[in-house]
């Protein structure tokens, strides 16, 4: 079907008037009837936030949702905000411990000492290893 002079002028003042209020711009292909959508084309795990596309998995300003920004320190992963924890600790319950020496993640998160017993190399034992000093159960 084509379009008469009328038809196209009408379908212009549209796209400008609609790309004007942030609405994708869409236009003809060299005057033919097909319109083209000029919206970028994400890969499944991404979506379009900000005319741009972006994985919610992994994207401190858009992690979840567009537009939902990571506090300082904290990075997206699987669409939630978390805790970065330093080199050689590790995040358990939303906090940051070293698992060679804290007694209620002793090796593993969630690993608990005995009562009397330290946390030592990542170990639960009763007396803290060589080189190591006991303080106050953890070595």
């Amino acid at each position: 079907m084509k379009m008469n002079q009328r038809e196209r002028a009408w379908l212009l003042a549209a796209s400008l008037l609609l790309g004007a209020c942030g609405t994708p711009v869409v236009g003809s292909d060299s005057g033919s009837d097909v319109v083209m959508d000029t919206r970028p084309t994400c890969t499944a795990d991404q979506m379009v936030c900000n005319s741009t596309c972006v994985s919610v998995q992994t994207d401190r300003n858009h992690c979840g949702a567009c537009g939902t920004v990571c506090a300082g320190g904290q990075v997206c992963r699987a669409g939630s905000c978390e805790i970065e924890c330093p080199s050689g600790q590790a995040r358990c319950s939303g906090a940051c411990v070293t698992l060679s020496g804290d007694r209620s993640n002793c090796g593993a998160c969630g690993t608990m000492c005995p009562a009397g017993q330290v946390c030592s190399a990542g170990a639960c034992a009763t007396t803290c290893a060589s080189g190591l000093t006991d303080c106050m159960g953890s070595c």
